[in-house]
């Protein structure tokens, strides 16, 4: 019996000419669980949206086709008799939050539903337990880290014990100990509860542990639909399209060790490949990555403590150089402090005690005004640091505030919006574009600035692969020209091709900083226990070979003489 059935659905919005969806057919199971996957643009929240219930009800648009969910016609049923079957998670956290504390986030639906205070009790420390924030139940919003918020999204969804609960990339700010325990979450509620779950994901590499099938959607159509074994073996058409192939299915399908069913997890993938375990041979990558010298710093903390309002200390004593020219990862758990010292490194925050130092100025005393220039900073929430009403004049604005005059701030405007894939957008209001868009506008707009030091908090977070592979390859064309690059973030695929160093932070504290190869070779262990996994690869060439790949690229085959 069909939980989900979508037939012939066109949808475009009032403000637009193009058809976002162009008709859309197909059909999800009850108790099956679907990942959707497409190029950014696709469809695939407007999909969501439509069959939550949410469009055309709260925004203007087009809409033909029809959406059934468990039998009742969606676009004609009124969302309050749909809002107790599904729950619909989106990326940003923050457009859901209607409430000012935690446990009146997650207790908001139930009491609307009219459940007893008993129940409502029950539900919301289950939910909370279920997704690791128990003990956070009275903090604010703007307490929480990015991650922190999505796990308080999630809750609200779980408390409600809908019958189709829909994830639109609202794992995508999680470590990936907290995104593996959500969708496990999920899936326990699969078990008890019948739930069926569409979950829209970027990172393959867990969605396929999780779903029965993959719809792949690119230009508002559905392109494929069948298994994750036989959608992810058309490698060459995801690729093109901007899917992210699962890493051990690309490293069998690369080496040519696919006879059988295509390996999708570590463990398929160990077996596939153990009768070429004397063949493999990993290539030394380290060459292409720049051996910095070490006597110049950009930055330095030393003993940094940091205590917000509520008590909460988000560094403890952390004490770190960042060294000039360098491109520098900074990982660790949600909640481990690495935003708090992006904000310390420009002056939005100042230390509890310690001392904190960006291009020889103490940032305890300095304005962020005396670090624009210096310091460039992209924010992990984007909406945080946009501010005009086109996309072109959001990037003129600090130029302007710098004084440039209008035929460079034009040509530094073109430069900085081609250089991230949003040339012919220039008259769109910000925020009609998508949070991956909004993204890599708020990174063009400290580009243009062209600063020594750039910082950017989760650059990849949304974002298809051909958009995360343009983003790190831009940060790695600034670094190549001088620009020191830190970059926060939890995609460690990013980390294993592109950081020559990394620091690792849990509970504010420094756990461990080194070359990346070294990291994530001779501290598995470490970062294991703290919910830190490097990519598939590493592990996988680690098994066979006894010796850690950073990345596909490193992983040949080689005959014998």
């Amino acid at each position: 019996m069909s939980a989900v059935r979508v037939e012939d659905l066109w949808w475009r919005y009032h403000t637009s000419r193009e058809w976002v969806l162009r008709g859309v057919d197909f059909e999800v199971e009850r108790g099956e669980f679907v990942g959707i996957v497409g190029p950014s643009g696709a469809g695939k929240t407007t999909l969501c949206l439509l069959v939550a219930g949410v469009l055309p009800k709260s925004v203007k648009g087009e809409c033909k086709g029809r959406v059934e969910l468990f039998d009742k016609d969606v676009l004609r049923t009124r969302v309050k008799q749909l809002s107790k079957e599904v729950a619909i998670v989106l990326q940003d956290a923050d457009t859901q939050f209607v409430t000012m504390r935690v446990f009146d986030e997650v207790a908001f639906s139930l009491e609307n539903f009219g459940l007893s205070r008993e129940e409502i009790l029950e539900r919301v420390s289950e939910a909370l337990e279920f997704v690791g924030m128990k003990g956070y139940e009275w903090k604010h919003p703007h307490e929480l880290s990015g991650g922190q918020k999505q796990r308080v999204a999630i809750a609200a969804a779980l408390a409600k014990r809908p019958k189709l609960i829909i994830l639109d990339e609202a794992t995508s700010d999680l470590d990936p100990l907290g995104k593996r325990e959500v969708l496990s979450v999920v899936s326990k509620l699969r078990e008890e509860y019948d739930v069926t779950a569409i979950i829209v994901d970027h990172n393959t590499d867990d969605l396929v542990k999780f779903v029965d099938r993959v719809m792949v959607l690119e230009g508002g159509r559905v392109v494929a639909y069948d298994n994750p074994r036989a959608i992810f073996s058309r490698i060459e058409q995801l690729r093109a399209i901007g899917i992210r192939i699962p890493q051990p299915a690309e490293v069998a399908l690369t080496l040519g060790a696919v006879n059988g069913a295509l390996p999708l997890t570590l463990e398929e993938a160990v077996k596939a490949l153990a009768p070429l375990k004397e063949k493999l041979c990993l290539l030394d990558e380290d060459s292409a990555r720049k051996n910095i010298s070490r006597r110049e710093k950009i930055a330095s903390f030393t003993d940094v403590t940091y205590v917000y309002e509520d008590g909460a200390v988000a560094l403890n004593g952390l004490s770190l150089d960042v060294w000039k020219g360098e491109f520098l990862a900074v990982i660790g758990p949600n909640g481990s402090g690495k935003t708090t010292m992006a904000k310390l490194m420009v002056s939005l925050l100042k230390p509890t005690s310690g001392r904190v130092e960006v291009s020889g100025i103490d940032v305890k005393t300095a304005s962020p005004a005396a670090l624009f220039s210096k310091v460039g900073y992209v924010c992990q929430n984007p909406d945080y640091q946009l501010v005009c009403d086109t996309v072109y004049e959001e990037v003129a604005f600090p130029l302007r505030q710098l004084g440039i005059d209008e035929k460079e701030v034009k040509e530094r405007v073109q430069w900085a919006l081609a250089s991230v894939g949003l040339q012919g957008l220039e008259e769109v209001p910000p925020f009609f574009l998508s949070k991956g868009e909004r993204q890599r506008l708020a990174l063009a707009s400290v580009l243009a600035v062209k600063p020594q030091l750039l910082i950017v908090d989760e650059p990849t977070t949304g974002q298809d692969e051909r958009n995360s592979r343009r983003i790190a390859e831009l940060l790695a064309q600034l670094n190549k020209a001088g620009i020191t690059i830190v970059v926060i973030t939890h995609d460690l695929r990013l980390v294993s091709e592109y950081a020559e160093r990394v620091v690792v932070l849990n509970d504010g504290r420094l756990v461990t900083a080194g070359p990346t190869r070294k990291v994530f070779t001779e501290h598995l262990e470490t970062l294991a226990s703290i919910g830190l996994e490097p990519p598939p690869v590493t592990k996988l060439m680690k098994e066979l070979v006894g010796r850690p790949a950073l990345t596909v690229k490193e992983v040949v085959l080689y005959e014998r003489a």
